[in-house]
């Protein structure tokens, strides 16, 4: 955790920081004075609510969306190991109605990918949901 500290506090001219879950602790207050004027993540299944607690100045309350210059970004809560994709559906329905004019491409923060019987339903509901649009997924879950 304090390499990516680091990392983010040597490069400013990033805009965005993105964490895709499994911090498996309280993440430090000190985090909110990065750099980068938009802060994202998603929970793990080795996160529990304290470990954003401290997180103030960053989105993290999955699902949320958020908009930057031209892109969208969406996060959803797939820390649910037997089911991640299963409240895909729940978790998009506050956002149908999101004005997305001008939008070119989408990214999702997303803890793990769907299983494989969840991978056409969300592939479907997804595309449904970007119309057309770019999508960039970043997910974590898999420990090399």
């Amino acid at each position: 955790m304090a390499r990516l500290s680091d990392l983010a506090n040597r490069h400013p001219e990033w805009e965005v920081v993105a964490l895709t879950g499994d911090c498996a602790g309280m993440l430090p207050d000190h985090w909110n004075d990065w750099p980068q004027s938009l802060r994202l993540s998603v929970p793990g299944n080795h996160d529990s609510p304290e470990t954003f607690l401290h997180l103030t100045s960053w989105i993290h309350n999955a699902p949320w969306f958020s908009r930057h210059n031209d892109l969208a970004f969406l996060g959803i809560d797939t820390s649910d190991l037997s089911s991640p994709f299963g409240r895909l559906e729940e978790q998009l329905e506050p956002f149908w109605d999101e004005d997305i004019t001008g939008v070119s491409g989408f990214v999702l923060l997303t803890h793990q990918w769907p299983l494989d019987n969840e991978v056409n339903g969300a592939s479907q509901l997804l595309a449904k949901f970007i119309n057309k649009r770019q999508l960039l997924v970043l997910d974590g879950h898999n420990h090399p």
